[in-house]
C-alpha cells in the first residue's frame, strides 16, 4: 500500500512538473514508471509514448520505443510492437535483447525468415 501511495504521490508531482516544462523526457519517463505501479498500464504507455517523442538521447528514445513495444506485442498489436521495436533499432542504441524481442514477435506471427536475421 505505501508503494502505491507514494506511486500516486510522484505522478502528482511530476504532472504539476510537465505542466511547467512539458518537454522533459526523465519527468515523463517517471511519470509513466509511477503510473505503471498503479496498474495504469494505458497511461504509462501515453506517458512513454510522450517521452520517446522527445528525447533528446537515443539511449532514452530506444527505451521508451521498447516499453511500447513491449505493451503493443502484449495487448497482441503486433504491427505496433514491430514498429516500436524497429524505432528502437534505428536509434542506434538497442540492445541485443530488442533485436532478440522483434525476433521472438516475428516468430509469433510465423515470419521465420525475418526472425532469423533480427537474431542474427
Amino acid at each position: 500500500v505505501a508503494a502505491i501511495e507514494a506511486a500516486v504521490h510522484a505522478e502528482d508531482k511530476l504532472v504539476e512538473a510537465l505542466a511547467i516544462v512539458p518537454d522533459d523526457f526523465r519527468a515523463l519517463e517517471r511519470l509513466a514508471q509511477a503510473r505503471l505501479h498503479q496498474g495504469k498500464r494505458a497511461a504509462a504507455a501515453a506517458a512513454f509514448a510522450r517521452a520517446a517523442e522527445v528525447a533528446s538521447e537515443p539511449t532514452d528514445e530506444a527505451r521508451a520505443s521498447v516499453f511500447l513495444a513491449r505493451e503493443a506485442a502484449a495487448a497482441g498489436r503486433t504491427d505496433d510492437a514491430l514498429a516500436a521495436y524497429e524505432r528502437a533499432i534505428r536509434t542506434g542504441a538497442a540492445g541485443a535483447h530488442v533485436f532478440a524481442e522483434t525476433g521472438g514477435v516475428l516468430l509469433a506471427l510465423d515470419r521465420v525468415d525475418a526472425a532469423g536475421r533480427r537474431f542474427r
